[in-house]
């Protein structure tokens, strides 16, 4: 059985409210449900939301278990983190 149900939740932090959507899913024989929680502002039903959810991680491990895709995200990462670092140190050299 499962349950979505929205809300909104505030954090001390924050500005303003955020629209929190939690999904209880009662499983056999398990003791407690297990709970999850989206923060979006999405403004569709929450069980789109969390369907959308879903299914986003799903492509994502997809991607990330292609080797070549994992290489080429990584790689990618060093260049920006190269392309970067000498203007760090630069900004950190002059404080």
């Amino acid at each position: 059985m499962r349950l979505d149900e929205d809300f909104a939740y505030q954090a001390q932090s924050r500005d303003k409210p955020r629209r929190v959507i939690a999904r209880f899913e009662w499983h056999p024989g398990a003791l407690l449900p297990r709970v999850g929680f989206i923060v979006t502002n999405l403004p569709m039903e929450p069980d789109w939301v969390v369907r959308l959810h879903n299914q986003r991680g799903t492509a994502e491990q997809h991607l990330l278990a292609h080797p070549g895709i994992r290489c080429q995200a990584m790689h990618q990462g060093r260049k920006v983190r190269l392309a970067l670092d000498p203007t760090v140190v630069q900004a950190v050299r002059r404080q």
